[in-house]
């Protein structure tokens, strides 16, 4: 932002601000390169990555299949997020977008792509999801014993969150 300030010793100054808006293709990186969890425990994975550019590009994900790209979208399987702020971490022209796996299988792993266009281009960023023998990440459940405590159904901001005590037994065997 510019401010245009006129003083000749006449209260009260004049001002007039200005914006320039700067065009720029878009740019996507990632949060990490590789995520990885455990298939067939109802676990989720979320995946990060931050879009820049300007005119505000749309963000897309995709899933490579073969040796092309199926487009994720949000659904029972997936969920997309648009983090609106994040501490300090962004710039003006960033966003930072989130993708859910839910209940992590087989077929979930591989690559996926964070993809940001606008008028004056594309840009994307390949992260591959792969399996681990155990849970990752804090949302995972204690090993061994009984978990108590309140469930978390999705961790989306703009959603209702009715709390659920859980009483479980969780056996983990190997």
């Amino acid at each position: 932002m510019y401010r245009c300030v006129a003083d000749n010793n006449v209260r009260p100054l004049a001002t007039y601000d200005a914006t320039v808006y700067i065009n720029f293709k878009p740019q996507a990186r990632p949060i990490q390169s590789s995520y990885g969890q455990a298939q067939n425990r109802m676990f989720e994975l979320t995946i990060d990555c931050i879009v820049a550019g300007y005119p505000p590009p749309e963000m897309r994900w995709y899933k490579e299949v073969g040796n092309g790209l199926t487009p994720v979208i949000d659904d029972d399987k997936h969920i997309i997020n648009q983090m609106l702020s994040h501490g300090q971490q962004l710039s003006i022209s960033e966003v930072w977008y989130q993708m859910t796996i839910i209940n992590i299988q087989g077929n979930d792993y591989g690559f996926y792509v964070c993809e940001g266009t606008n008028k004056l281009g594309t840009s994307q960023y390949r992260i591959q999801v792969y399996e681990t023998s155990e849970c990752q990440g804090a949302n995972c459940p204690p090993e061994g014993g009984t978990f108590s405590g309140i469930a978390r159904i999705h961790p989306l901001a703009s959603m209702v969150v009715l709390p659920i005590i859980l009483h479980l037994s969780i056996i983990i065997s190997f």
